[in-house]
């Protein structure tokens, strides 16, 4: 799982190299040069690395793993879990509505979307559906956020430059309008009340 875990940083850290790297003026002069030729290098590391964990992985069976989904013991489990991830998300939410939210808790706050977004997709309940629709919403923007955030970090950890500096200044702007999406949202809607878990299925 480890290695798993890693293989997804990097093919992330890559893709946030690539994101910024489309954001940088076409303008070519040496600076430019220089920052492109950097950032390219840095990304290319980050997906000889991946490549290299991807091989090793190669033959893995998680494939063959089977969940026995008629086991009332796992079915306990997801209730559970749909239910913890619910009050973590809704203890967040008036943080969110103040502004005062850190990174790192809308980080957290973003994960325990996504999980809880996959728990209420295995379900059969079509009662699921709005709370399904809010998360996909929140999902789509802070995702959006969490981009803003880690190209942010990855050009503040290089060489200051002029240009550099802009490009913070950008992504820095276009994070605090997508925030207040993600607030405006939030304010909006919230997330709707959980209701009892339909018997889950993970049929293929």
């Amino acid at each position: 799982m480890e290695s798993f875990t890693k293989l997804l940083d990097l093919t992330q850290k890559a893709r946030h190299f690539d994101i910024v790297l489309s954001r940088i003026s076409s303008d070519q002069n040496k600076a430019t040069e220089a920052l492109v030729k950097v950032l390219k290098k840095s990304r290319d590391s980050s997906l000889r690395a991946a490549q290299s964990i991807a091989s090793s992985l190669k033959g893995t069976a998680l494939d063959k793993v089977r969940i026995n989904v008629s086991d009332s013991t796992v079915q306990k489990r997801f209730d559970k879990s749909e239910e913890k991830l619910t009050e973590r998300i809704q203890e967040a939410l008036p943080a969110v509505k103040k502004g005062s939210i850190k990174r790192k808790q809308l980080q957290e706050l973003r994960q325990d979307g996504r999980k809880l977004r996959y728990l209420l997709e295995l379900s059969a309940s079509p009662e699921k559906s709005e709370r399904l629709a809010v998360l996909r919403t929140w999902q789509e923007v802070l995702a959006a956020i969490h981009d803003n955030d880690a190209c942010i970090e990855l050009l503040q950890d290089g060489k200051k430059t002029p240009q550099v500096s802009g490009l913070v200044k950008e992504l820095t702007a276009e994070r605090s309008q997508n925030f207040e999406k993600f607030k405006s949202i939030v304010e909006e809607k919230g997330l709707p009340a959980g209701l009892k878990q339909e018997p889950i299925s993970l049929a293929a």
